[in-house]
């Protein structure tokens, strides 16, 4: 699952790699389903920013939620960050 997270982070941020958003989301989903908390609370962000998904701020906060609960720090962040 780290290696689905990484290579999202990759084509989200378009290091080495044309951006693509969209193939992001895939990869993070991946990670998420796989149980891997930072790609939760990733693929939370791009739903709620709408970054290769229609945005949807609850969806985007539930998976950050889950992130949050499941121990990943960031996502407790970016979820009260979100929330304000």
């Amino acid at each position: 699952m780290d290696g689905c997270r990484e290579l999202g982070a990759t084509y989200a941020n378009g290091q080495g790699v044309a951006q693509d958003y969209p193939r992001a989301v895939s990869l993070f989903q991946r990670a998420c389903d796989g149980g891997d908390m930072e790609a939760c609370g990733q693929l939370g962000c791009c739903y709620a920013k709408g970054y290769g998904v229609s945005r949807d701020i609850a969806k985007g906060a539930g998976l950050l939620r889950q992130a949050c609960d499941g121990g990943n720090q960031w996502s407790c962040e970016q979820l009260k960050y979100l929330l304000n």
